[in-house]
């Protein structure tokens, strides 16, 4: 039962929902792991994992633009 999806195909709601959807997904797979404990006990109960992934999350956007942007400069 594998499908794919173009995500050049979706409008920014539908993209929103296609991420949810795999976040969601991940976190039923892990929560049923048998080290969901040590998942638990790494990642706790306040905000700091999420506001760390965030953090990291974001920087990767501006890497990964600065990036895009040299090599658009040096094939032109």
């Amino acid at each position: 039962m594998k499908a794919s999806v173009d995500l050049a195909e979706l409008d920014w709601d539908q993209f929103e929902a296609y991420a949810k959807t795999c976040a969601w997904v991940l976190g039923i797979g892990h929560a049923q792991s048998p080290t969901a404990g040590l998942i638990l006990g790494y990642v706790g109960h306040s905000d700091r994992f999420d506001q760390a992934v965030a953090k990291w999350s974001q920087s990767y956007v501006t890497q990964v633009a600065a990036d895009y942007q040299s090599f658009q400069e040096y094939r032109l």
